[in-house]
C-alpha cells in the first residue's frame, strides 16, 4: 500500500508538471502568433500590403465538447441556413487568422483563429462558428492560465475588444456569465448575442460561457 500511494503521488506530481509545461508551450506560443497578428495588422495599416483577402467562413463547424481540461471532442451539428459570412482573414504559418481578441480586466490578449481543431486550439483561441459580420461570433479556448482558464474572472459590464485583420476594432459589453453542461448546443449556437466565449471548466464536463454584445449595441 505505502509503494501504491507513492506510485500514485509520483503520478500526480508528473501530472501537474505535464500540465504546467502544456500551459507554458501555448502562453509562448501565443504570444508568439500575437506578435505576427499585430504585425501583420500594422504593415497593412501603412500601406505595406495588400488588404487581407475575404474569405468565406464554413458554418458548420460542430460542437465542441470537453471531455477533460485539456480535450476536445466533436458531436455534428448541420446547419440548416448556407454560410454567407466574409471576414478578412490572413495566413501565419500555415493558418489563418481573424484578428485578435483582449479581455483587459483579466490582462489577456489572444490570437484567434479562422476555424478550429483539436491542435489548433492547443495554440490559440479558435473561431467555432460565425463572424462579427454577422453578429454571431463564437470562440472556442482552451482553459490555459494563458489562454481561456480565467474567463469565470470576468464581471457583467466588462470590455472585451476583437480587432480584425483590417485593423478594425469593435467593443463588447459582457451581459452574462454561466455555466452551461458540455452537450448544451444550443447555448452555444442559438444565445442570440454578438459575441461568446467559451472554454471547458476544469472538470471538463461544463463550459464557462461569456456573452457579450456591442458596445454600442442599444
Amino acid at each position: 500500500m505505502i509503494v501504491l500511494g507513492v506510485l500514485l503521488i509520483a503520478v500526480a506530481i508528473c501530472l501537474v508538471f505535464h500540465n504546467a509545461e502544456e500551459d507554458y508551450n501555448a502562453g509562448k506560443s501565443s504570444e508568439i502568433i500575437l506578435e505576427q497578428v499585430k504585425n501583420s495588422i500594422d504593415e497593412r495599416s501603412k500601406g505595406g500590403h495588400s488588404t487581407p483577402a475575404s474569405v468565406e467562413l464554413p458554418d458548420e463547424q460542430g460542437s465542441i465538447t470537453a471531455e477533460t481540461d485539456t480535450d476536445f471532442e466533436t458531436d455534428v451539428v448541420t446547419e440548416t441556413e448556407p454560410s454567407t459570412n466574409q471576414t478578412p482573414a490572413v495566413e501565419i504559418d500555415g493558418d489563418l487568422y481573424i484578428g485578435y481578441i483582449a479581455l483587459p480586466t483579466i490582462g489577456i490578449t489572444l490570437p484567434v483563429m479562422a476555424d478550429w481543431s483539436n491542435e489548433k486550439l492547443m495554440s490559440a483561441p479558435c473561431r467555432h462558428f460565425g463572424s462579427l459580420e454577422s453578429n454571431d461570433l463564437v470562440i472556442a479556448g482552451h482553459n490555459y492560465t494563458r489562454h481561456f482558464g480565467k474567463l469565470d474572472r470576468l464581471q457583467l459590464g466588462d470590455s472585451i475588444i476583437f480587432t480584425d485583420m483590417n485593423g478594425v476594432c469593435v467593443a463588447f459589453k459582457v451581459e452574462k456569465i454561466e455555466t452551461v453542461p458540455g452537450d448544451d448546443v444550443a447555448a452555444v449556437q442559438q444565445s442570440g448575442f454578438d459575441l461568446v466565449l467559451y472554454t471547458c471548466n476544469y472538470t471538463g464536463k461544463s463550459r464557462i460561457m461569456v456573452f457579450c454584445n456591442r458596445a454600442d449595441k442599444e
